[in-house]
């Protein structure tokens, strides 16, 4: 069957077999290239096209913190295909930049509701609409540190310094990738600002910020040398992760060959020496390892590629479409739930059991299910707390 009759029966039946559906969706990626990028076609399957990307990202925050805190025991199974696999995984699927990837796609997809009017920058800084914005990172981390305290407090027979919580609670959790969630509570409020530079002024507006950020990081490293727990929560270090979503939304996520590859290439040449290898020691920059301004510029080419490839999606009304908007609405919670799981268990099991082939794919379904579980039970209360909220702080004039 040809790519024209697949995509035929696809349309003809978007109530029938879903591998039909699927089979179709992979021949207009990757094959048919007539169908072309609108921003009405874009706002009706946002939530697609980004629940792909999305879900990429998180699988590879799961899969990296497998391997943050693994002590493997020298053997012929680490030597073969253990480290290999894991050195892959690692940088090649993006898994130790899964923070940066995240924080383009945020800049990307609150740049298409602004620009769809179904949140006007005029109302962004109203109480009602920016404290819930912000509050609601934070609601769904208060189950998951409860947990994470109370099984500390029952494995270790002793009681919780509550300062802790307080600061588990600030701080964003548990490792890995805690850093995030304090990362987005600055950016909601400063997100208007990026995003009308960015709408003024396009490519130079970017490269302002991307010197603002270049400028930052000379005075935190090679004049404050401020500490890594304390540079980690800075916003100023990834505007460029932002700002590069945001460009890519208003530019209608268009592609420049030479430009693009270059950034690549400059970006791939800096994992390799710097990153990987560690051939150069960075005497400034020496926070600049998988969240830098350099790895927004690596990732930025890839990202444009990937979303412009799925804009050539033509229909989500299928169950399969439906999983993966659900997906993607689970990502947080998914996010949230692995850090539970590798901080109770997931450590010290992976450890003991030091087979990659085993604990992997058992890692992946724990986290997977119970994030989605987590999101099924726990976001009905997140709407109604956040619609709560937002009605007690809308003025009684406008309710």
């Amino acid at each position: 069957m040809t790519g024209e009759l697949i995509m035929s029966e696809a349309k003809s039946r978007m109530v029938g077999p879903d591998l039909i559906k699927i089979a179709a969706t992979f021949y207009v990626i990757f094959i048919h290239h007539k169908v072309q990028y609108t921003t009405e076609f874009y706002m009706k399957y946002a939530g697609m096209i980004c629940g792909f990307l999305i879900g990429a990202a998180i699988l590879s925050v799961v899969l990296y913190g497998y391997g943050k805190k693994q002590e493997w025991n020298p053997s012929a199974l680490r030597i073969a295909v253990a480290a290999p696999l894991l050195f892959v995984v690692a940088h090649f699927f993006l898994c130790k930049y899964a923070v940066s990837f995240f924080l383009i796609i945020s800049g990307f997809m609150l740049t298409g509701s602004l620009e769809k009017g179904a949140s006007p920058i005029k109302e962004w800084y109203r109480p009602n609409n920016l404290i819930p914005r912000i509050l609601r990172f934070y609601v769904t981390l208060i189950p998951i540190v409860i947990v994470g305290v109370l099984v500390h407090i029952f494995l270790q027979e002793k009681p919780y310094d509550l300062a802790k919580i307080g600061e588990r609670l600030f701080l964003g959790g548990f490792k890995p990738g805690s850093y995030y969630i304090v990362i987005m509570a600055q950016f909601i409020p400063v997100f208007p600002v990026l995003y009308l530079i960015v709408k003024r002024w396009r490519a130079k507006g970017l490269i302002f910020i991307l010197c603002l950020t270049l400028l930052w990081d000379i005075v935190a490293t090679g004049i404050l040398h401020i500490p890594d727990k304390a540079y980690k929560f800075c916003i100023l270090r990834l505007l460029p992760q932002f700002a590069f979503g945001i460009y890519a939304r208003l530019t209608n996520l268009q592609r420049r060959p030479l430009i693009h590859w270059g950034m690549f290439l400059v970006g791939l040449v800096y994992l390799v020496v710097f990153v990987i290898l560690r051939a150069v020691p960075l005497p400034i920059f020496y926070q600049w390892r998988c969240s830098s301004l350099v790895i927004a510029i690596f990732l930025y080419p890839i990202i444009v590629f990937l979303l412009s490839q799925f804009q050539k999606i033509s229909y989500t009304d299928s169950t399969f479409s439906k999983q993966v908007i659900t997906l993607s609405n689970a990502t947080y919670h998914i996010f949230l739930f692995q850090m539970l799981y590798y901080n109770i268990i997931g450590y010290d099991w992976n450890a003991k059991v030091n087979n990659i082939i085993l604990t992997m794919p058992v890692n992946l379904l724990i986290c997977f299910m119970g994030g989605v579980l987590f999101y099924l039970w726990f976001s009905p209360v997140e709407n109604k707390l956040m619609k709560g909220l937002k009605t007690c702080l809308t003025p009684k004039n406008k309710r």
